[in-house]
């Protein structure tokens, strides 16, 4: 007896020992170079929220973002700190190392030691895992609190105590606050309890009872944000085309189980055996367990293969983080009683789960590397590129245009070198700026009347590509925009050609106007429906004969539209006139809205225009169909118009 407490207290240690190593490893991928890479896109949004007040930054999530708002609040204390990259990331990388200790909690409850010490490498040592530990966004947070429900969930109907059952009631609110997929692993929790119940009416007096009224206090402390929950719910969320079922779940095993492995091919296979061997050998011995894993891993992949198909949904394996624990602990049972059915053929067992661990580790070992050395969208040194490069007047086109948002995050577009500010300079060239490896269409070739050459590439997850095309670009001046100079028009349809600024409304009133340099502001009266405002004309030729295509190639326009809501839908049309002031066409021009921390809604104008071979002047159309309240506003921002000239 006193041998076996003597062994058992060894072991206790050597666990100890282990899991603490274990988390220094973890914590060292996750910390290690934090603030050395850049932000990119998503991180850059985030951020933009945090640094709001905590009011604002409510209000700018219930009605520009699908999401619920514990992560923004987390980084905006965090900015406190500062607003470096590591200041804002630290949170989320020790949120992701907690989860190594939770996971391991987890696995030895559910098995023994071993499962949780091994679920734990697996864990810290996983470039999925790792990647989103290092990334200012929701998913380590969400994946903490969901992996936390899952172990206060068994802990509670284990003992059947209350504080376990309040522990767990937090941990679903927190997780929902976190991330609307909380609703997938609740599900399954259900289904789990239902299972359980078919046991026996004794369970469901002595656990079920107290699970429901747990998610019943966590939907009260969760009712405050649904309010904000309906709205986000009428954010469109279609960001692609229909794709067929067979597509969607090679999606799922190319991506998700790739990402869910090691990030590598060979490591998804590998994988895959070593889970369905933890599933086989388990599904007798520790049935109740085993369903539980599964349930928590599976369910969420089709309510996700549902959403692809069916609602066209943006779909990226960082979505469904929160499954990876449950993956690993499976993994985990499979590796041990591998190592344990390897005795049998003389095999010690620790050295079994060592060299499995060592294959595992050196699969993974490359997407680790590229975790350190590759940005995920170095928006940061092309801003710096841009900034050093870029003469002041020449025009900068980004696509898709939310690129625009991340360069200016860092590095203000405003060129303040006096050697490239001569306003003598009439005709420049056009900087080209595209991610995931991107290259200029034919068309904006066409339209420049010269190729685009490649300057620089920064690497990363996804390549940002910047190009240059030494194009003749003249900007020309937009006209000045005078309250007192505006006349009022017949109709909408009135193209009669004046000098001065017109304007129509269907309310038959007009509202307030702010003018500055390339930009103004219209803020309603009253409610305002389909009103125009046309500008007087600009002209594109200064001969006496038109512009004709061969030596004009075409006309690029560039604006920013901001409104006080996202029910305000404002554009621009472009009216071309002919030397005789006949209005002979209109060209619409396509507003890319993006939700954003800037404004409520906002969107760019960023495309060339074909313009008419007789045209001589145009003029610019700005509608907004409707507002409905006094005192929403639409900007029209930094308004700039460039001719492209095939002629030194």
């Amino acid at each position: 007896m006193e041998e076996n407490s003597i062994n058992s207290h060894e072991n206790r240690i050597i666990s100890l020992l282990l899991i603490i190593s274990i988390i220094l490893l973890g914590t060292f991928l996750r910390i290690f170079m934090l603030g050395d890479i850049g932000f990119w896109g998503d991180e850059i949004q985030s951020v933009s929220f945090a640094k709001k007040n905590i009011s604002t930054l409510l209000q700018y999530i219930s009605k520009t973002e699908f999401s619920p708002p514990l992560n923004y609040i987390v980084l905006h204390f965090a900015s406190y700190f500062g607003k470096s990259e590591f200041i804002f990331r630290l949170p989320l990388a020790l949120s992701g190392i907690i989860t190594i200790y939770v996971i391991y909690k987890l696995g030895s409850l559910l098995f023994t030691s071993k499962e949780g010490l091994v679920s734990a490498f697996l864990l810290a040592i996983s470039p999925f895992h790792t990647l989103y530990s290092r990334d200012a966004r929701m998913y380590s947070l969400f994946t903490l609190f969901s992996l936390s429900s899952y172990l206060f969930f068994y802990l509670a109907s284990k003992n059947n105590k209350l504080f376990l059952w309040i522990l767990y009631s937090f941990s679903i609110t927190l997780s929902l606050y976190t991330h609307y997929f909380m609703v997938f692993v609740i599900f399954s929790q259900f289904i789990i309890v239902f299972i359980f119940i078919s046991e026996g009416a004794q369970f469901f007096g002595r656990i079920a009872s107290k699970f429901f009224l747990s998610l019943a206090f966590s939907f009260l402390l969760f009712l405050p944000w649904i309010p904000s929950l309906i709205r986000q719910l009428s954010i469109n969320q279609q960001f692609i085309t229909k794709v067929s079922v067979s597509g969607v779940l090679l999606w799922i095993i190319d991506e998700t189980f790739r990402w869910l492995g090691t990030g590598t091919l060979p490591g998804m296979f590998f994988f895959l055996l070593i889970v369905a061997s933890g599933i086989l050998f388990s599904i007798k011995t520790f049935r109740h367990q085993t369903f539980l894993l599964l349930s928590a891993f599976s369910i969420p992949i089709p309510f996700t293969i549902f959403l692809v198909i069916f609602r066209n949904w943006l779909f990226q394996p960082r979505y469904i983080l929160f499954i990876l624990p449950f993956y690993l602990v499976l993994a985990a049972r499979g590796i041990c009683e591998t190592g344990t059915r390897l005795k049998r053929f003389k095999i010690k067992e620790s050295l079994s789960i060592f060299l499995l661990l060592v294959t595992i580790f050196y699969l993974s070992l490359s997407q680790v590397e590229n975790i350190f050395s590759l940005e995920k969208e170095n928006w940061k040194d092309a801003a710096s590129y841009i900034s050093r490069n870029m003469h002041h007047k020449e025009l900068l086109i980004v696509q898709p245009s939310w690129g625009f948002w991340a360069l200016d995050y860092y590095k203000s577009l405003n060129y303040s070198d006096t050697s490239l500010a001569d306003e003598n300079i009439k005709k420049t060239g056009v900087w080209f700026v595209k991610p995931y490896d991107g290259k200029p269409g034919k068309d904006l070739e066409k339209t420049t009347g010269s190729p685009f050459t490649l300057k620089r590439s920064f690497k990363g997850w996804n390549t940002i590509n910047i190009w240059y095309s030494s194009s003749n670009l003249e900007e020309l001046n937009f006209p000045f925009l005078s309250f007192r100079n505006t006349n009022k028009m017949e109709n909408k349809y009135d193209r009669e050609f004046k000098m001065d600024w017109s304007w129509f409304s269907s309310s038959g009133k007009s509202p307030k106007y702010s003018f500055s340099e390339n930009s103004f502001i219209l803020v309603s009266k009253s409610p305002l429906k389909n009103y125009l405002l046309l500008s007087s004309p600009i002209l594109l030729s200064d001969s006496d004969s038109a512009i004709n295509h061969k030596s004009f190639n075409g006309l690029y326009c560039s604006a920013r539209i901001k409104a006080s809501s996202r029910k305000i839908l404002p554009r621009m049309d472009l009216y071309f006139y002919n030397k005789n002031k006949e209005n002979i066409s209109i060209a619409g021009l396509e507003t890319k809205g993006f939700m954003t921390g800037d404004f409520t809604h906002w969107g760019w104008i960023s495309e060339p225009v074909n313009i008419p071979s007789n045209a001589f002047f145009v003029k610019v159309a700005f509608e907004i169909p409707e507002i409905d309240n006094e005192g929403e506003w639409v900007m029209f921002d930094n308004i700039k118009f460039y001719g492209f000239s095939s002629s030194p």
